[in-house]
């Protein structure tokens, strides 16, 4: 289950809230993750500043972080997804990401903000399932493989 939760003030409107809600369970259960929860924040880039600068050490507003809330956890538990050292129901992390640069990288890549929004969005569920475009080249092929690969299904399915 995703949950959406707006700390910038803004609303987006709610049919693309209730889209994302449905295509990113979609992509869990592609991963046979759908039993999950994940937290989705949209916020200013003043609030993500400071939770970059905090947990990352980074003075800059950042587009999307993820934080897992599975990292640590038992090896068990990453080789068969799953595992009992959770109590139900089990999170798998947050995804935060900042409005004000789902504007600026829309305006900046001439897309729509909905197509922005869900690329954000689906690039941090990918963190989220294990991917790291940061590790190496070739983790950084296949995430963004399957980030656009995902992109163009939420695209064709969910916008007119």
């Amino acid at each position: 289950m995703i949950h959406v939760i707006y700390n910038d003030g803004k609303v987006y409107e709610s049919s693309l809230t209730k889209c994302l809600i449905e295509f990113l369970g979609f992509l869990l259960s592609d991963f046979n993750m759908e039993d999950f929860e994940v937290n989705l924040v949209l916020c200013s880039d003043k609030y993500i500043h400071s939770i970059n600068k905090k947990y990352r050490n980074i003075d800059s507003a950042t587009d999307v972080l993820s934080f897992s809330m599975l990292e640590g956890s038992s090896k068990d538990f990453f080789e068969t997804g799953k595992g009992n050292c959770f109590e139900e129901p089990e999170i798998l992390g947050d995804i935060i990401i900042s409005t004000e640069s789902v504007d600026k990288q829309a305006r900046d890549y001439g897309v729509t903000l909905e197509e922005e929004l869900a690329r954000l969005a689906i690039h941090g569920l990918l963190h989220l399932l294990g991917f790291d475009h940061e590790r190496s080249r070739e983790e950084k092929r296949v995430m963004f493989k399957k980030q656009e690969a995902y992109l163009g299904k939420f695209l064709k399915s969910y916008l007119p």
